[in-house]
């Protein structure tokens, strides 16, 4: 009979291993499958982020672009407005000189006169 205890024994211990083995390996594949899943969720939420990223970059790259035409366009006009100004600025300086020419010659024709006065004046005296 300890024969038979003893087989049973053996009987139990190695459907046990089996068991045990048989869990560790459930346990590994489980383990395996659940790490699998982890890092095709992350890679989701990784491609997520850079969508957003993306998202975000384009929308930061046509505010750059609005307010890089804005200054191109405000420059723009900023040209056109100092060029009128040295337009008009150009035009006065040659009324002014023109009418300094005029004013010249209105003092030479006044002073030819006034010369021409006196002469007579002294001629007259003589």
């Amino acid at each position: 009979m300890s024969e038979v205890l003893k087989a049973q024994v053996e009987s139990l211990k190695s459907e046990g291993d089996r068991e045990l083995r048989d869990v560790k390996e459930r346990h590994r594949q489980e383990l395996q499958e659940i790490t699998l899943e982890n890092q095709a969720l992350l890679s989701k939420a990784e491609d997520r982020r850079d969508r957003d990223l993306v998202r975000q970059l384009r929308r930061e790259l046509d505010d750059s672009k609005r307010r890089c035409t804005e200054l191109a366009s405000e420059s723009t006009e900023l040209r056109r407005e100092r060029d009128a100004l040295k337009l008009e600025k150009s035009e006065s300086h040659v009324k002014f000189a023109r009418e300094l020419e005029d004013t010249r010659n209105e003092r030479r024709v006044i002073e030819s006169e006034a010369d021409r006065l006196s002469f007579k004046t002294r001629v007259a005296e003589e």
